[in-house]
């Protein structure tokens, strides 16, 4: 099973963090609710886009249109991989969040708010997704999956698949 490149890990990502942003965004505008209970709902649904989605090893949209996928498991076992995941990837927002928030030196705390959602959001989920490709171009594995025993590899087309038999 071949090690699937950067690149295509980046454009498999960026395919899959735009329709996430969407979703995520689409949410945040419908609850118009800022409180910890949004941050969890949040981290449901993207560890549902791609549990659902990976489940015995079809791969999300992005995974789909690049040609790579995920080892074929459980439910659960993908389920808890992207939990975990998703989980660091919360907690790098929340910290870059709480960051920008108490570096606004404004005594005005709407500013301080306000460049934590509008700046805090966006780099959390840029440094969400560089954590994603680099991690699985450079092993196939993201920390969850290491933990889970599952890999990203390049999918072999079926016309390969019946020329090595």
């Amino acid at each position: 099973m071949q090690k699937p490149s950067f690149w295509r890990l980046l454009g498999a990502y960026a395919v899959d963090f735009f329709i996430l942003l969407l979703i995520d965004f689409c949410w945040f505008f419908l609850t118009r609710s800022e409180s910890l209970i949004q941050s969890l709902a949040i981290w449901i649904i993207n560890t549902g886009y791609f549990t659902l989605l990976e489940k015995n090893g079809k791969g999300s949209w992005g995974k789909r249109i690049f040609s790579l996928q995920t080892c074929s498991a459980s439910v659960r076992r993908v389920f808890s991989a992207y939990a975990m995941d998703w989980g660091l990837g919360l907690l790098f927002m929340l910290g870059i969040m709480l960051f920008l928030y108490k570096l606004t030196p404004d005594p005005d705390p709407l500013a301080g708010y306000l460049a934590a959602i509008f700046l805090g959001v966006p780099v959390g989920f840029l440094l969400t997704y560089l954590y994603f490709v680099t991690s699985e171009s450079l092993s196939g594995k993201t920390l969850g999956k290491k933990l889970m025993g599952l890999q990203v590899v390049q999918a072999v087309p079926q016309k390969q698949k019946e020329e090595t038999k």
